[in-house]
């Protein structure tokens, strides 16, 4: 949320880690493309419009992407990726344009959790500023207009046995049609309960998944350290 399209670069270290990996045959050969999510974006379009970053993503940004590396132009052979910020656009992303990718691999995900307000109650200005922007003006349930259309948790409990167990007793998670999802936290990160939330739902929805927590914090040591874990997740995922 607060970095750029250098900063896997500058303190993830991906070139270094992702080319000694490729070298030692541990994954097959990437081709790793870091576009910048902008704050005010949020990896979608935002509520008041100033910011289209998905149509930027797939008019204009992935087109010239293909046109330069053909072999992207497959969903077999595309993954998407993240950390906080990055790893909520990973799973949005992952989940709305199921299509387009073999793998999702969200690390430390803001998957952000919006209680409603109560009668009465009022937003804290930073609130207001930021969901005004990304997600709307509170509505009549108490929650910013476009929340629960963009919120992880909302949309996954729209799917299988979570709201209708008998109508999708049959259905397995694959069927959804969705990537291969995996997250990852630190166990002392704030954003664990969230994820360990979200998990719980992807369950009820009985959507499959892999969840991993190892030592550490919301840094940039938690993931760089946990990139070789996540490059090898997802070039296992692209090869089967």
């Amino acid at each position: 949320m607060w970095d750029d399209y250098n900063s896997w670069v500058t303190k993830g270290e991906v070139n270094r880690i992702a080319s000694t990996l490729i070298a030692e045959g541990e994954i097959p050969e990437m081709v790793i493309i870091m576009p910048d999510g902008l704050i005010d974006g949020f990896y979608i379009n935002n509520y008041d419009k100033s910011v289209k970053w998905e149509d930027f993503f797939y008019k204009e940004f992935i087109p010239q992407i293909e046109k330069k590396y053909r072999i992207l132009n497959n969903r077999n052979m595309r993954a998407i990726a993240g950390l906080s910020m990055g790893g909520y656009g990973s799973l949005y992303h992952a989940i709305t344009h199921k299509e387009m990718y073999k793998a999702c691999y969200a690390l430390s995900a803001a998957v952000i959790e919006v209680a409603p307000l109560k009668e009465g109650e009022q937003q804290s200005e930073y609130d207001k500023a930021f969901q005004d922007k990304i997600w709307g003006p509170i509505n009549k349930e108490g929650l910013p207009a476009n929340y629960k259309k963009h919120s992880i948790q909302e949309i996954f409990k729209t799917m299988g046995t979570y709201k209708a167990p008998n109508a999708y007793a049959e259905m397995t998670g694959a069927e959804f049609g969705l990537p291969a999802i995996t997250l990852g936290c630190g166990d002392d990160d704030f954003l664990l309960k969230q994820n360990m939330n979200l998990t719980k739902i992807m369950k009820d929805a009985q959507v499959p998944f892999e969840f991993r927590v190892r030592d550490g914090a919301h840094t940039w040591e938690y993931w760089r350290t946990g990139l070789e874990l996540a490059l090898k997740s997802i070039g296992n995922d692209i090869r089967n």
